[in-house]
């Protein structure tokens, strides 16, 4: 029987899939496929897609560059998406899911299992190596190509993970308040994002040891608050 005094453990409370997110992702697409032959195609002008960028940059790629590294004819490519800025919606959009699916992993049962400094850096790490996985997304901002609608998506992620995270923090320190967990979570977030954003403009070298000073800073500050020094 469950003892109503314990806190629920975040990875036992898993966010459902959001339908908006199902919907943004049919937004992104002038025809949603549905075989299966189709759907990896679509799957492939993405990857290339995300190659181009990283390589060009997002001014001087083109549809028809894209295309022939996929491997595929213009106007297929054009029946998915009907221009530029849709295709790198699409991006987007697959970016944001992935993200937030690999919160969810790294909540999974048995995460935390771990001391949550352990945890926190895991967490640090696996998104550092998120971002450098996607090179063609991490070269658009780079390069300062962001939209309005960029900036709201990561936004409205940022606000799911930092809802995620005030459930952690609830578990690990109970005895923080429920509106205190919540600003605890969404500056930790904040703080995270951003550092990330920086750490990815520069040189590996410095780069790693940003990501380093990231975990230093988010251990000291959550000890803070579990300290309540914070």
């Amino acid at each position: 029987m469950t003892d109503p005094h314990v806190p629920v453990r975040p990875s036992l409370r898993k966010s459902a899939k959001s339908p908006a997110g199902r919907s943004r992702r049919k937004a992104d697409l002038r025809r949603v496929p549905t075989q299966e032959r189709s759907k990896a195609r679509l799957e492939r002008i993405l990857d290339v897609a995300d190659t181009v960028f990283a390589a060009m940059g997002y001014d001087a790629a083109t549809m028809e560059e894209i295309a022939a590294r996929a491997e595929t004819s213009i106007g297929s490519l054009y029946q998915f998406f009907p221009n530029k800025k849709a295709l790198f919606a699409a991006l987007r959009t697959r970016y944001l899911d992935r993200a937030q699916g690999l919160l969810e992993t790294l909540l999974a049962a048995g995460a935390l299992e771990r001391p949550w400094p352990v945890l926190l850096d895991e967490l640090i790490e696996a998104f550092w190596r998120f971002h450098c996985d996607l090179p063609g997304f991490r070269a658009v901002w780079v390069h300062q190509s962001i939209t309005a609608e960029m900036l709201d998506a990561g936004d409205k992620l940022n606000q799911v993970m930092a809802a995620r995270g005030a459930e952690f923090i609830g578990f690990i320190a109970p005895n923080v308040s429920p509106a205190r967990r919540v600003v605890v979570a969404s500056a930790l977030v904040e703080m995270i994002s951003a550092l990330l954003f920086v750490a990815v403009r520069r040189k590996d070298s410095e780069a790693k040891r940003l990501v380093a000073e990231t975990k230093v800073m988010a251990r000291a500050y959550l000890e803070a608050v579990l300290n309540d020094r914070g």
